[in-house]
């Protein structure tokens, strides 16, 4: 019993790990590691994030263009025409999805941002001054 009980805890330590690896991974390394976050630091993960939102909707205009070919020439791809349309259509959404929640956490950032601007009373320390 003693031995299930340690594999549990385990287990839940590990996913709890896991978790919070994964919401630091949308974040660049350097951000990532401080406990101090300057209005810079929050205007350099509104980029961050921009960035990565054009990239998704580069990629949600490449899929269109796929997705008109397979329409309009669905005799060249026979059975799969209609799953590959589903597919395409299914990443297309999947895509312009996530840009949606990338410009979202872009436009948190910059609130942010605004608002430490706003409230910060003194200078912050030496070592968080360059992001």
């Amino acid at each position: 019993m003693g031995r299930f009980v340690g594999t549990l805890y385990m287990f839940a330590m590990a996913t709890a790990l896991m978790s919070s690896a994964g919401a630091m991974a949308d974040m660049p390394a350097h951000v990532a590691s401080q406990s101090v976050m300057t209005p810079c630091c929050h205007e350099e993960l509104v980029s961050f994030y921009e960035d990565a939102a054009r990239d998704l909707q580069t990629k949600a205009q490449k899929k269109t263009q796929l997705l008109e070919q397979y329409q309009n020439k669905s005799y060249l791809y026979g059975r799969q025409a209609q799953d590959l349309q589903a597919q395409t259509h299914a990443l297309i959404r999947k895509y312009e999805q996530a840009a949606k929640v990338k410009m979202g956490k872009a436009a948190e950032h910059r609130q942010m941002a605004v608002e430490l601007e706003e409230n910060t009373y003194c200078v912050a320390p030496k070592r968080f001054v360059n992001c």
